[in-house]
């Protein structure tokens, strides 16, 4: 977690999702620097979940929590390719989007995102085969 006076470049965060991390950034300018505020998102990375599919632990890759005024709310959860804009930090639809879009395969089980993923694609279980059936 990134305070208000830290220095965060995006080419840093930048990296952490192209491995499959979180990246939320919130707004100073619009109004997200207090001290409760920055309780919150404290708290948002502590109770992070592992990663979808790798089941990476909090804090290896993410999440980053970053200062960046260049949004149009006052919050913004990255992954590779998406973007949730939040004008009130809403930690379960965060979390439900970094589970859902932070790790994918295609349905063919091959990687979508992130470019560089930090395991390898789950082998597809082959579905069960019904029954013979006697006649």
């Amino acid at each position: 977690v990134y305070g208000p006076d830290a220095r965060s470049e995006p080419q840093g965060w930048i990296h952490n999702l192209e491995h499959g991390a979180l990246v939320l950034l919130y707004s100073c300018d619009k109004g997200a620097c207090d001290e409760a505020h920055l309780e919150e998102l404290r708290q948002f990375s502590r109770g992070f979940p592992a990663s979808a599919i790798c089941g990476i632990n909090p804090g290896v890759v993410g999440p980053v929590v970053a200062r960046f005024e260049q949004m149009p709310t006052r919050y913004a959860a990255l992954v590779w390719g998406r973007a949730l804009y939040m004008d009130e930090l809403d930690e379960q639809r965060a979390y439900d989007f970094y589970t859902r879009y932070g790790e994918r395969l295609s349905a063919e089980g091959r990687w979508i995102a992130p470019p560089e993923p930090q395991c390898p694609a789950p082998t597809p279980v082959p579905s069960p085969t019904p029954a013979p059936t006697s006649g």
